[in-house]
């Protein structure tokens, strides 16, 4: 897992060596944290993704339920974790978000050349 701070947006989250996603924002309330997210270049699965992670890394387990939604027209991803029983003193703790990286490269190895013309 990689983990990188927040507060400053975008964030870039690479994934492979081929692509990842960027956290365009993140807002946080005691209710419920709403990411809004683009993907560069290529990744293996659409949805990134998003764990809270306090100062040292640990990961904050506050989310109730988790809503993932993909904007076909503008390629933004939002994903919305929904809370219960959460503080303020508890959000104060978040200061990175997570996320894994996957091994994925082209296989020069094996390509193929198409003449189109």
């Amino acid at each position: 897992m990689v983990a990188v701070e927040i507060g400053t947006y975008p964030i870039s989250m690479p994934v492979s060596e081929l692509g990842g996603f960027v956290l365009d924002s993140l807002e946080i309330t005691t209710e419920k944290t709403v990411a809004r997210f683009h993907q560069e270049g290529a990744v293996q699965i659409i949805t990134p993704n998003l764990m809270l992670l306090d100062e040292y890394g640990e990961y904050l387990d506050f989310a109730e339920f988790q809503d993932n939604d993909y904007d076909r027209a503008t390629g933004e991803i939002i994903i919305t974790q929904y809370f219960r029983n959460v503080s303020e003193e508890d959000l104060s703790r978040i200061k990175k978000v997570g996320y894994f990286t996957r091994t994925q490269r082209l296989n020069e190895d094996e390509a193929i050349t198409i003449r189109l013309k």
